[in-house]
Parts: C-alpha cells; sequence; structure tokens
C-alpha cells in the first residue's frame, strides 16, 4: 500500500460502524468487544457527542477507514457513555450473563458499575464548562489499525497528526495507557518517543511523551 494513498480525515457518525468493526478485530478481548458491536458502536458514537474536547480522527484509502484514533482531555470518556447508555449496557450484560463470572471482566464490570451509580445522582452531565487547566495532558483514548493493515506504518501517521494537534493547541504532554502484555503496542510507542511513567518501582501501563514546541 502507498502512503501517499492514506489521507486522514476527521470522523463522522457515517464512519461509527467502521470504526466499531475495527475495534471488534484489533481488541477481541475488550470489555466493549465482550458486550458486543452495537456497545461499540455506541461507545464511539458516545465520544463525537461527549462534551469532553475530543479530536477523533481515521486513516483512509478511498473511502474504506484503515484505522483511527480518538484523543483530547477526557474527563468522563467511561462514566458518560454508561450514564447516556444505561439501558442499552444493561441489555447488553443481561445478553452476556458469562462475562461477570469471568475475573477480569467482573472487575471491570464493578469499575463500570461504580461509574454508573456516580452519574446516576446528577441531574445531567454538564461538564463543557468545566475548566481544563493548562496542565492537562492530551490523552489518547483509542487507537487502532484493522490487522489487515498492521505494518503498513498507519498507526505512525495518526499519532503524527494527534501530536500535531496537540501542539497547535498548546498541550505540554500527552499521555496514553496500554497493557504491558501488549508487547507489540508497548514497542510501538518506544519506537515513536513514548516514556514508560512509573508508579514507584512498578509500571501499569502509562506511557507519556513531551510535546516539542519551535
Amino acid at each position: 500500500m502507498i502512503m501517499e494513498e492514506i489521507k486522514v480525515k476527521d470522523l463522522t457518525y457515517s464512519d461509527l460502524d467502521a470504526v466499531a468493526a475495527i475495534h471488534i478485530v484489533a481488541f477481541p478481548k475488550s470489555f466493549i468487544t465482550k458486550l458486543g458491536d452495537e456497545i461499540a458502536r455506541a461507545y464511539y458514537q458516545w465520544q463525537l457527542d461527549s462534551p469532553d474536547e475530543v479530536y477523533a480522527i481515521g486513516a483512509f484509502k478511498e473511502n474504506k477507514l484503515l484505522g483511527f484514533c480518538f484523543g483530547g482531555v477526557f474527563t468522563m470518556a467511561l462514566g458518560g457513555f454508561l450514564s447516556s447508555n444505561k439501558l442499552l449496557v444493561l441489555k447488553s450484560v443481561l445478553s452476556h450473563p458469562w462475562i461477570l463470572l469471568n475475573p477480569y471482566f467482573f472487575k471491570k464490570s464493578l469499575r463500570g458499575f461504580e461509574l454508573l451509580m456516580r452519574f446516576f445522582k446528577k441531574d445531567k452531565i454538564a461538564h463543557r464548562n468545566q475548566e481544563v487547566s493548562e496542565d492537562d495532558p492530551f490523552g489518547i483514548l483509542a487507537i487502532a489499525t484493522h490487522p489487515e493493515n498492521h505494518g503498513m506504518g498507519i498507526g505512525k501517521v495518526l499519532m503524527n497528526e494527534s501530536e500535531k494537534y496537540a501542539v497547535k493547541h498548546d498541550f505540554k504532554k500527552m499521555l496514553l495507557s496500554v497493557s504491558p502484555l501488549n508487547l507489540n503496542a508497548v514497542q510501538f510507542y518506544d519506537r515513536i518517543g513514548w516514556d514508560k511513567v512509573y508508579d514507584g518501582k512498578i509500571w501499569k501501563g502509562v506511557m507519556e511523551k513531551e510535546i516539542l514546541t519551535e
């Protein structure tokens, strides 16, 4: 594939089915994947609708989505989604009851439930006017490339565009979280200049990148 054929564009609602499909194949073990493609689509739709500051881009060849990246300043990426999609999430969990028997997914579900209960206590979501500190990092919520396009440099293109956005908007640092067991992803971030952030002597998957400005 010739990289000159790849165009990076802002994602829209019309891209959500393709985004969900890539999420499913790129993250087969994720909590969202286990709850089904309807949940995956709803999750990313929430990010587009979110009152958070979100920069969502996709790498396209002609009209085909090859990969995506959701970045920005996230205050309620999961909690807001759960609050806005309570019935859909409940329906999906009830149709996948086995998921609560898996210790890993039970932990994820419990965390999600705690966030959901926190938002149940509020009459509405109102983060738009919340002040963002100038020291807040530009976070990478999710980045994924369809497995059939791995090794083509699409992930690097998406990260470069996200970094350009962060520089343009005067962020000083970028931040992401990756599973320490995902060695390919960890090595990818190492290669493009990201550093591990340790909690004492333990690395739990948080990585950061200082933004260089002229």
